[in-house]
């Protein structure tokens, strides 16, 4: 064998009361097993002698004694005879199938998922004589009844089809309407902390409204959008804005404070 499986957890369990030189010694007496793929000798001094044992000859004794059967043969580990076996078993397998060219393949299935099987039943019904089927034979379910119209198959078609469900609206989540106003928060937000005239807000509120009105988007926060959208626009136009509107908001700004957030 060229390998062997090593269970550690295994290993451990059954070797935890032995010291360094006797687990190195049944360690190398398991190599050489799995190696020869034979049972050690009885007449050990010559695998003694190979392993480089010479000086532990009496712990190569116990080791045997403990994890070997002594047979006819010679001593025998019965873990490392199963593995052995069914080792040999899959190279037996596997040259078989190497003069054969090969894993087998796999059997393809006869029919796919979606393929109807009463099409192959309409061609064996054109050659009786061929496929030795009786002309009176009936179907055995309706799928297999032969389509004769086309009416026939399209019904058979709207059949099959599956219709889908309507999506389904995406929660906590409204269209605008008509009666929304943007709360106090909203707009105390939008005066103190943008510092957006309060005429510029209302004329943007209806120019948002009719924007977002016509393409009946929902949203789960007009209230955020609104202040989202106002300030954008503010920066954009603001000064514009400013320059055709009544000429008392500028008086009352003489610190110039609105134009900090352009």
């Amino acid at each position: 064998m060229h390998y062997y499986q090593f269970h550690i957890s295994d290993w451990a369990l059954h070797t935890s009361h032995l010291d360094i030189e006797e687990e190195a010694i049944y360690r190398r007496l398991l190599d050489y097993y799995y190696d020869t793929e034979q049972p050690i000798p009885t007449e050990t001094q010559r695998v003694i002698r190979r392993l480089r044992l010479g000086a532990h000859t009496d712990l190569v004794g116990l080791i045997l004694e403990e994890f070997f059967i002594k047979k006819a043969d010679g001593w025998h580990n019965l873990r490392a005879d199963k593995e052995i076996a069914e080792y040999n078993a899959k190279a037996e397998t596997a040259r078989a199938n190497g003069k054969k060219g090969g894993r087998p393949k796999k059997q393809k299935q006869l029919f796919a998922v979606n393929e109807r099987p009463e099409k192959t039943q309409l061609d064996n019904l054109a050659n009786p004589e061929k496929t030795k089927l009786k002309a009176n034979q009936e179907p055995q379910t309706t799928n297999q009844k032969p389509l004769t119209t086309s009416d026939e198959a399209i019904n058979f078609t709207s059949c099959t089809l599956v219709s889908l469900p309507p999506p389904l609206k995406r929660p906590n989540h409204q269209t605008l309407i008509d009666e929304w106003q943007p709360s106090s928060a909203t707009l105390e937000a939008l005066a103190k902390l943008h510092r957006i005239p309060e005429q510029f807000t209302a004329e943007q509120l209806v120019e948002f409204k009719t924007y977002w009105r016509d393409r009946a988007d929902p949203k789960t926060s007009w209230d955020a959008a609104f202040l989202t959208r106002c300030p954008q626009q503010w920066k954009r136009n603001g000064v514009a804005w400013l320059k055709v509107s009544d000429g008392q908001f500028i008086d009352k700004h003489t610190d110039r404070s609105w134009a900090e957030g352009l």
